[in-house]
Parts: C-alpha cells; sequence; structure tokens
C-alpha cells in the first residue's frame, strides 16, 4: 500500500494533484471520501494514476491524518493508496498603514488588515486624528509624504507582513483682508491672502486730503502685515488745513485771521482807527472787507493812512466842511490833523 499526504489549511481553498506511475494501465476501483468540504477525485491517463483533492475544508487543524482511501487495478494487481490529509491552521499576514503628524500635533494608531493573503491587501486610510499646525487644515494624506493625495475612507494596497507610512498633509487657510475708505482718498492691498503671507496695504488721499490713521490706531499711509486671519480696516483721511495769518500796520486793525479747510470761504476785515481810513492790502486789493477761497496758506497785511482833515467855513452865510491844505514849497498838501489851544493846552480837534 502506497501513501499520499495532502496539506491543507482550514478556511482555505485548496487543489492539488498527485500522481502515481504503474507499470501498466490502471483503473481505479475503489475511493472514500472522509474529510468535511474537500472533494477527491480519482482518475487514471495511461500508465498513471492521479489524485485530486479540492475545495475549502472546514475540518479542524489536527486531525484526519490518513482520512482516505483509493484502490488501483493494473493487471491483477491492486494498489491501495492511503491519503493522508494534514489539516492546520492557515498562517495570517498582516498589512498596515501607520500614520505621521508631518508638522502637526498629537498621535494616531495605525490601521492594520491581518488575512491570509501574502501577496497585497488594500487598507483603508483613517480619518484624521492630529491638530492642525496654526493656520493650517488637513488636506488627505501622502504615502511618505509625496505624490498622490489620499481621503480618509480611501484605500492603499499594502503587502504580506508590509507597512507603509501616511503623512499628514497640510495647506494653509485663506483669509480675507477688507480694506475701506473714509471720505478724501482710497485704499488697495485688499484681498485673499493664506495663512503666513505677507500683505501690503495702502492708503492713498485724495487731492487737498491727507491721512490720517488705519482704524486699528496704525498712523503709516502703507504698511506690510503677515496675515494670520481675517484683516478688516478702514482709512481715515482730512482735508488740509491751510492759515490765514494777517497783520496790520499803523492806524488799524484786521480780522478774520485763523486756521481753515481747504475751499473754505473766509471774510477778512481792515478796521482803521479814530482820524485814519483803510489804504490797501498788501496783495494791492483795496476792499476793507473782502472774501477769499482758501486754497493754501495766506499771509496779508493792512496798510492805514491819515484822514483829510475836514474844517467847518461859512460859505454865502453857510456853515460847509472844508478839506483844509497849507503851501509846503510851493505845493498845497492837505491838513491831516488841526490842533487848537485851549486854556493854553493844545488839543487836537479835527
Amino acid at each position: 500500500m502506497s501513501t499520499v499526504t495532502f496539506y491543507v489549511y482550514k478556511g482555505i481553498y485548496t487543489d492539488q494533484t498527485t500522481s502515481i506511475t504503474y507499470t501498466g494501465s490502471p483503473t481505479v476501483t475503489y475511493q472514500v471520501i472522509t474529510v468535511p468540504g474537500l472533494n477527491i477525485n480519482a482518475y487514471t491517463s495511461g500508465s498513471n494514476g492521479y489524485i485530486q483533492i479540492y475545495g475549502t475544508c472546514t475540518a479542524d487543524a489536527g486531525s484526519y491524518a490518513g482520512g482516505a482511501f483509493v484502490k488501483f487495478r493494473y493487471g491483477f494487481t491492486v494498489d491501495t493508496v492511503q491519503v493522508d490529509i494534514v489539516v492546520s491552521n492557515p498562517p495570517t499576514y498582516t498589512h498596515t498603514i501607520a500614520y505621521n503628524a508631518n508638522g502637526g500635533s498629537g498621535s494616531m494608531s495605525s490601521t492594520t488588515v491581518t488575512d491570509y493573503n501574502s501577496g497585497s491587501t488594500n487598507v483603508t486610510f483613517a480619518s484624521n486624528g492630529f491638530t492642525a499646525p496654526a493656520g493650517h487644515y488637513f488636506a488627505g494624506w501622502r504615502i511618505n509624504n509625496t505624490g498622490t493625495v489620499y481621503q480618509p475612507g480611501g484605500t492603499y494596497s499594502v503587502g504580506g507582513n508590509g507597512s507603509v507610512t501616511a503623512y499628514a498633509y497640510w495647506l494653509p487657510n485663506s483669509y480675507t483682508v477688507s480694506l475701506s475708505a473714509g471720505t478724501g482718498g482710497s485704499v488697495s492691498g485688499g484681498g485673499t491672502y493664506t495663512y503666513g503671507s505677507s500683505c501690503t496695504i495702502t492708503a492713498t488721499p485724495d487731492a487737498h486730503y491727507h491721512f490720517k490713521q488705519w482704524s486699528d490706531g496704525n498712523t503709516s499711509a502703507s504698511r506690510t502685515f503677515t496675515v494670520t486671519g481675517n484683516v478688516t480696516l478702514s482709512a481715515s483721511f482730512e482735508i488740509d488745513k491751510h492759515t490765514v495769518t494777517l497783520t496790520a500796520g499803523t492806524g488799524g486793525s484786521v480780522s478774520g485771521g485763523g486756521t481753515y479747510d481747504y475751499g473754505s470761504s473766509v471774510t477778512i476785515s481792515a478796521t482803521p482807527d479814530a482820524g485814519y481810513e483803510f489804504k490797501q492790502w498788501s496783495d494791492g486789493d483795496t476792499n476793507a472787507t473782502r472774501t477769499i477761497t482758501v486754497t493754501g496758506d495766506v499771509t496779508l497785511s493792512a496798510s492805514f493812512k491819515l484822514g483829510i482833515a475836514q474844517i467847518p467855513v461859512k460859505v454865502s452865510g453857510a456853515w460847509t466842511n472844508a478839506e483844509a491844505s497849507v503851501k509846503v514849497s510851493g505845493s498845497w498838501v492837505p491838513v491831516k490833523k488841526v490842533y487848537m489851544k485851549v486854556n493854553g493846552t493844545w488839543e487836537e480837534k479835527i
């Protein structure tokens, strides 16, 4: 009696064939099947006999040694073949994805699939459990921190007893820089920026205005800062101010000077003292009271002159005022003042 041994794994499909050579052409005369889940097929071809087992064994490991018999007849000889079937538990293989925070913080357990496949098995990526670096968000996993980005729930093929490392892929957040301008100017530099990027903003005043400050108190019209979140700023402007400076010569006073907004309408006046009269402003204007439009700093002085004395005279029986004149070096000159001696004291009368 000859013996043939088959090794099978519980729960794993098997398909094995063994041949036995005879001196004549054999025929199968008898076979018995005793192993749960397995089929034994005995057949002949030429001078060989064949024993094939196939199927998924459901027997426990360690059982069924010598579990079947097959008989072949060739000529007048019968060969009984003992079929030993050795059942064992199948070997297992692990397929693992480990995780790396790649600049983030925290820890994550590996994802491992255990099966009977010595080749590659698809392993599913876990959801992110790391804390993102400041200003970044999780965008997926990359094997060995390069190449394709995989999302949680996706799969990656890992070989038997193999392990790969998935690195967290972080991308910077996007933030908005919102700018607005008050009356008298415009702003530039607003928009969308990624975390950590440099942003330059500028406030530009209109003609006859000047920049005052940003709403955060910064007084630099053009400034650069690093974006770490959403930013909202407004720029304020002020209209230019100009000084109207007035002075008065001897014999009078002036009013209306001061500081005024560009474009303001300002009334200035020159008022003569008693015995004087307004002559003109330093720019030649002879209107004692005038209105000017402020478009820049203004400096003006008012000049005054002595008034012409009026002397009462009687003409045709009626009193009237007449200008007094004296002849000086052959020319008549108006009298500016008239003095009279009263009780021994000279007094200005006109």
